[in-house]
């Protein structure tokens, strides 16, 4: 659609639009994320929404076809898809299940819309708006692209108030369902609306769409080379707003799943007094993948307590991982067995020994490590595998070393002690491998003996980094 054509905002379009996104639920049967890692710090996340849009003359783009009687099929309606994060959607696509393109109203045309729709919301509740001739304008900045926009929503909600000037009665609109997190939505989001066939409407279908998104990472990033695994967060796309939903991510060959949790639903009981009783459901988990594609679903009545999933891997890389363990297996015997087989010779047999068969038994695998350290894999996974790819390259440098030690040393004696080194050096080396393999036995002593025997509650990561 042409950045050119307006959309015009009227009553019954923005009465209609509210009716559809209040009531997502019952149209929409089912919601799906899907995450491909394509960078270290970034992939494409690719939303799905398979719908029933409403029939309704109201969603027609063209105002003059809104009253009609009879509307072309070929005319254009509007479907609302989602609220999605406000900001730069790089690489953004739209289409359908066919994988034609679908167009989508641009940032001045939602900001429009998102206002009408709220305004008819508020409007519509008697008593709530106190300043009608401001409200417009808060609106504005709340669906607006401004930086104030998130806390001017929260103003609106929590006082009923934008600059300090009082627009709504807030106590009146906590009284209302859905309104006050739909405006703290829209301040913090945009609605996102697809321009479709008006035949298309009141037929069930499947809307794609996909753009580039940052990784959020909990806690430091520098420290995943030591401890090999990292946690990310995931946002959930309108979860609530759908009968179901579900959530894929795609991983790499190198990395593995550690664990996966989205949160559990919110539902009110009715407490043994009568009064109401918010009960959380236990999240959804995996504990680790069977495969590359991880999936989860859940269904919201309500919007869950938190709004992001939790993701927790841990490197993958076979090669590295057990050239790095033999590795270091065939420093410690090689040296040892150097060591004492040198004792018995004299400098100049050491010497040549080192310059023939020791520089070749050393230098070989050196520069075999040396190659599987260098070997690169996806970006997601490299800094996962980053401590033993430095293994690798320390176990090159110190073969290289043992190997040519004779070129530069003479003395039997100092040789040996370059060879024990080296020895000594790579059995180090496995020995902080093998506790760092099992850190999770080490985690629960270091527990049980700082706790005792009344620990906390584990939280989700230390639950999976202890089932390593």
């Amino acid at each position: 659609m042409a950045e050119s054509e307006v959309v015009d905002p009227d009553w019954k379009l923005a009465e209609a639009m509210a009716s559809a996104v209040l009531g997502w639920n019952e149209w929409c049967h089912r919601r799906q994320d899907s995450y491909i890692p394509l960078e270290q710090d970034r992939g494409q996340v690719q939303h799905s929404v398979d719908c029933t849009p409403m029939r309704d003359p109201s969603f027609a783009l063209n105002p003059e076809l809104r009253s009609a009687q009879e509307i072309p099929s070929e005319a254009q309606a509007l479907v609302p898809l989602a609220i999605v994060r406000k900001g730069v959607l790089r690489e953004f696509e739209a289409f359908d299940r066919s994988g034609a393109g679908v167009p989508v109203l641009t940032r001045e045309q939602n900001i429009d819309l998102s206002a009408g729709l709220l305004a008819v919301l508020l409007l519509r509740v008697e008593g709530l708006v106190v300043d009608p001739e401001q409200l417009m304008e808060c609106l504005f900045a709340v669906v607006g692209d401004e930086p104030g926009a998130v806390n001017a929503a929260r103003e609106l909600v929590e006082q009923g108030s934008y600059r300090q000037h009082r627009i709504i009665d807030h106590e009146l609109l906590q009284q209302t369902a859905q309104i006050p997190e739909l405006i703290r939505n829209l301040g913090a989001g945009f609605l996102l609306v697809a321009v479709v066939p008006y035949r298309d409407l009141g037929s069930r279908g499947i809307i794609r769409v996909s753009y580039l998104w940052d990784f959020k990472f909990v806690g430091r990033k520098a420290m995943t080379f030591l401890k090999g695994h990292r946690s990310i967060q995931l946002p959930m796309t309108a979860a609530s707003d759908s009968q179901a939903y579900h959530l894929e991510v795609r991983l790499p060959a190198n990395v593995r799943c550690l664990g996966l949790s989205i949160p559990g639903s919110i539902q009110v009981a009715q407490a043994p007094d009568g009064a109401p009783r918010t009960v959380i459901q236990p999240d959804h988990e995996i504990g680790k993948s069977t495969d590359s594609t991880l999936h989860l679903r859940a269904s919201y009545l309500i919007p869950p307590y938190r709004s992001e999933a939790w993701l927790e891997l841990v490197g993958s890389r076979r090669d590295t991982f057990w050239a790095a363990i033999l590795g270091g297996i065939f420093i410690g015997v090689v040296g040892v067995l150097l060591t004492f087989f040198s004792g018995s010779l004299s400098s100049d047999q050491a010497a040549a020994l080192g310059d023939s068969t020791t520089a070749l038994t050393l230098s070989v695998p050196a520069v075999f490590f040396g190659y599987i350290s260098t070997q690169q894999d996806h970006l997601l996974g490299q800094p996962l595998t980053l401590m033993y790819r430095l293994v690798l390259l320390v176990y090159a440098g110190i073969l290289m070393s043992m190997a040519g030690a004779s070129m530069f040393v003479a003395s039997a004696p100092i040789l040996r002690t370059i060879w024990a080194a080296g020895a000594g050096l790579g059995f180090l080396i496995l020995a902080c491998l093998l506790l760092r393999l099992r850190a999770g036995f080490w985690h629960r002593i270091i527990r049980r003996i700082w706790f005792g025997a009344d620990a906390p509650a584990l939280s989700a990561e230390d639950r999976w980094r202890l089932q390593l």
